[in-house]
């Protein structure tokens, strides 16, 4: 049920779509921060989560005292089977939700770009909605065979059949546009540092590994602030790039080369926005090509510092990281934890806290669309920088 708050925050949205700005002062300092994982899901949604967590002020926009960090990823939910219109809709909800946050100044809340923002402005930065459309429709009739797919990721000049019919199903150029200006007017991030309990945080939406330290020019004593300055700086320079041509209106494709490895026909990115944590037993040759990894060991996580990251929920941890993951796997809508420590691995339900001489790993992907609201984990911490 839509309720009042909610509904003002549909207000906020869809008037921040529309160019509107609201709080004037730029200078908001919340007294706590929540960490918001991948918020793909509707509107509503969304936002009852926050109301759940007494987050929203009667205004329908973040309480003055509260911070948010969006953990990335806010389109492409609800994949499944071809309905344009359908689909049309819920990229429009994924545009309500990052305005609602772009509408709050970056001293109350923090974007973090996830695979799915930055495929508007990778992947697909090509297209236009009608080429889009037309790729989409002929990807639902591809025979399922690897022949018939690989040929049409080649003739289209995209990584692989699923993407437009079910990974990045709702793109558009309203959406790439949406993420062209967030990136231009620096409102996304690639990382920035949480404290809670005293304990510095990095804040990424698929972590950080020791492959990522080693192209940051970083060692293993590297902190988490050196290392969201550098993910930082290479977003700010990646964008410095293309900025004379996305304001000029010729949508060049952004790169986070080496650190993200982009698509090429039919062949998926890798790297640093695209990989998962899983288990180095089930290695197989597509997932752990080390010139664009889309799996990572939990081993090669720093040992220096903790992380927070959204991007993978509890079927895909299920899978991937089994057997340590076997029977600790919460309900939809959980964090899970994980634990590193001499090469050994422990997996908890919820959002555990930090144990000396463990590498302590968050995963807060709550699979929002299918959650239930009151048991959606939100990592509470005390500020972030």
């Amino acid at each position: 049920m839509t309720t009042v708050q909610s509904k003002q925050a549909r207000d906020r949205a869809d008037e921040a779509l529309a160019g509107k700005s609201f709080r004037t002062s730029q200078n908001v300092v919340p007294t706590h921060w929540w960490c918001f994982g991948d918020p793909q899901a509707g509107f509503d949604t969304f936002c009852a989560v926050l109301e759940h967590h007494g987050l929203l002020d009667d205004d329908g926009l973040l309480r003055s005292d509260v911070g948010l960090v969006s953990m990335g990823d806010h389109f492409d939910y609800g994949a499944g089977t071809h309905d344009p219109v359908g689909e049309a809709e819920r990229g429009v909800e994924g545009q309500r939700i990052l305005a609602f946050l772009a509408a709050h100044p970056r001293s109350q809340v923090r974007i973090l770009l996830g695979n799915h923002d930055a495929a508007r402005v990778i992947e697909f930065a090509h297209l236009d909605d009608e080429s889009f459309g037309l790729i989409k429709a002929t990807s639902h009739v591809v025979p399922r065979n690897d022949a018939d797919e690989l040929r049409f990721a080649l003739e289209h000049n995209v990584p692989c059949v699923t993407m437009p019919r079910r990974d990045f199903c709702t793109w558009s150029e309203a959406q790439r546009s949406q993420v062209e200006r967030l990136l231009l007017s620096g409102r996304y991030d690639l990382a920035a540092v949480g404290v809670g309990a005293g304990v510095e945080i990095l804040l990424t939406h698929t972590g950080v590994t020791t492959r990522e330290l080693g192209l940051l020019g970083l060692t293993s004593t590297a902190t988490p602030q050196d290392v969201a300055a550098r993910l930082n700086n290479l977003l700010t320079s990646a964008v410095g790039e293309v900025a004379s041509s996305w304001t000029s209106g010729e949508h060049a494709p952004l790169s986070l080369e080496p650190l993200h490895t982009a698509p090429s026909a039919g062949v998926e990115a890798g790297g640093f926005l695209a990989h998962r944590p899983a288990n180095p037993e089930k290695r197989d040759a597509w997932g752990w090509d080390e010139t664009r990894p889309r799996r990572f060991a939990p081993s090669t996580l720093p040992r220096a510092f903790d992380q927070a990251v959204g991007h993978t929920g509890a079927k895909l941890l299920e899978r991937a990281l089994a057997p340590w993951s076997t029977g600790n796997i919460g309900p939809i809508g959980h964090a899970h934890t994980l634990f590193v420590q001499d090469g050994a691995c422990r997996f908890v339900v919820g959002v555990a806290a930090s144990h000396a001489g463990s590498t302590r790993l968050l995963l807060l992907d709550p699979g929002l669309a299918h959650a239930a609201t009151g048991d959606v984990d939100l990592l509470r911490l005390d500020s972030v920088v």
